[in-house]
């Protein structure tokens, strides 16, 4: 039990600033025991139980039970590890820097709880150290290359990848963190597992000892939850204030969610959850238009920056598909225009988001400098427009041609012709 209580008091540490906790009640509060509930099964299986069947008694009457509530006990009682993931990196470091961070913490953290797990089961077991420890790494590694295989973000880098898209610089750093990951999981998994067979466990093996009934040190556990709550209270606020306008933006509300946006400083915004859309997701092609179509003059400044550098992440993905940026500097203003004018009508948006787009940043003087630093793309949407083309792969919605009409007369009379642009 007192095992248990630190993998819950754990959960704390690894999501106070990344969940809110009304957002998945589930995962934040019980998703670290579920996992660790099947990791610890799964090791037991392997480490222990195919580990020592050759050394030990194939008459023993022990209660497989009781042997699995001992181990489970040894396993949980590492979970004080996970209190490294508290270390609130992204507030002291670039997106980048914070995502090679959190690959360090992570490998310093597994590598410690195999470590620790592999030196419980040769205390109690009475075998050494190097027998033990090929057989927890044959399911470490394992799960490993499961995770790595069917994970959210192998998924994610997959789909951006086959879209055209490149993924975000972060995610590059944790995409190669997976593959360096996976690389050396499925290298150690068949080394470990002939070490286990040939050297592994050769008796005398000890069974785990019985659980004996002791006293929970409440008082001890309730001051460290005590301790914990008090720091995530502040990180769970910032986290609420994304997740509102998350909510807000999710049905629709573009104009209430920069409201909601324009009441707090961007201090007061979890830096560890990017605000969407997600530059690097194909849904910032639909999602980003109508945002940048509500912003004012009136917003505050950091959020006219923070929405122009998504729609200059969303616009490299028409001069990078598929491409390099050095491949991209290397070509002319024709080729580049061709370029440019091929992937958007591939990527979108469509011309109701163009117009969007368009309409929002005429109205403070940043958006029309963006206007004027892009006007070899300006010149694309003109040519568009002027033919008032559209394309079965746009989401099918009435007014798009009426959209065409209103984008070349914003344009005619707000910029005079780029068709000269090179840039």
């Amino acid at each position: 039990w007192t095992g248990i209580i630190l993998v819950l008091i754990t959960t704390i540490p690894r999501n106070y600033d990344q969940i809110f906790i009304t957002e998945n009640p589930l995962k934040w509060t019980f998703g670290s025991l579920l996992f660790s509930i099947v990791s610890g099964t799964c090791i037991f299986i392997v480490a222990y139980q195919v580990g020592t069947w050759r050394s030990e008694n194939k008459n023993r009457q022990e209660k497989e039970s009781s042997n699995w509530r001992c181990f489970m006990g040894m396993f949980w009682m590492t979970a004080p590890t996970a209190w490294l993931y508290a270390i609130p990196v992204e507030r002291w470091l670039d997106p980048v820097s914070a995502a090679s961070a959190n690959l360090t913490l992570l490998a310093v953290v597994s590598t410690w709880r195999v470590w620790l797990i592999t030196r419980c089961l040769s205390v109690v077991c009475g075998i050494h150290f190097s027998r033990v420890l090929p057989w927890v790494l044959v399911t470490a590694s394992a799960e490993v290359v499961v995770v790595s295989l069917f994970g959210v973000i192998a998924g994610r880098v997959l789909l951006t990848g086959m879209s055209g898209m490149r993924n975000s610089p972060a995610e590059d750093v944790l995409a190669h963190g997976l593959s360096f990951a996976f690389e050396n999981a499925a290298l150690t998994f068949p080394i470990a597992a002939v070490l286990g067979f040939t050297w592994g466990w050769r008796g005398p093996a000890q069974s785990l000892p019985e659980s004996e009934p002791g006293k929970v040190p409440f008082v001890s556990l309730s001051i460290l939850a005590a301790i914990w709550v008090p720091i995530a209270i502040h990180p769970q606020t910032e986290v609420r204030n994304v997740v509102e306008y998350e909510r807000r933006l999710k049905a629709g509300n573009h104009r209430a969610a920069l409201d909601w946006l324009n009441h707090f400083p961007d201090s007061q915004l979890a830096p560890s959850r990017d605000l969407p859309p997600k530059a690097f997701e194909r849904s910032v092609f639909e999602e980003l238009p109508p945002v940048i179509g509500e912003l004012r003059e009136s917003a505050a400044a950091w959020m006219k920056t923070y929405f122009l550098e998504k729609l200059d992440q969303m616009v490299s993905h028409y001069r990078s598909r598929w491409r390099g940026e050095d491949q991209w500097l290397k070509k002319d203003a024709t080729d580049r225009r061709e370029d440019l004018n091929l992937n958007w009508k591939f990527l979108g948006p469509d011309p109701i988001g163009v117009h969007q787009m368009l309409t929002g940043l005429n109205r403070f003087p940043e958006g029309r400098r963006w206007i004027a630093d892009n006007p070899l793309l300006i010149d694309v949407w003109r040519s568009t427009a002027l033919t008032g083309e559209t394309f079965e792969r746009w989401p099918d919605r009435p007014g798009q041609r009426a959209a065409w009409t209103n984008v070349l007369e914003l344009i005619g009379r707000e910029h005079p012709d780029t068709s000269q642009a090179t840039r």
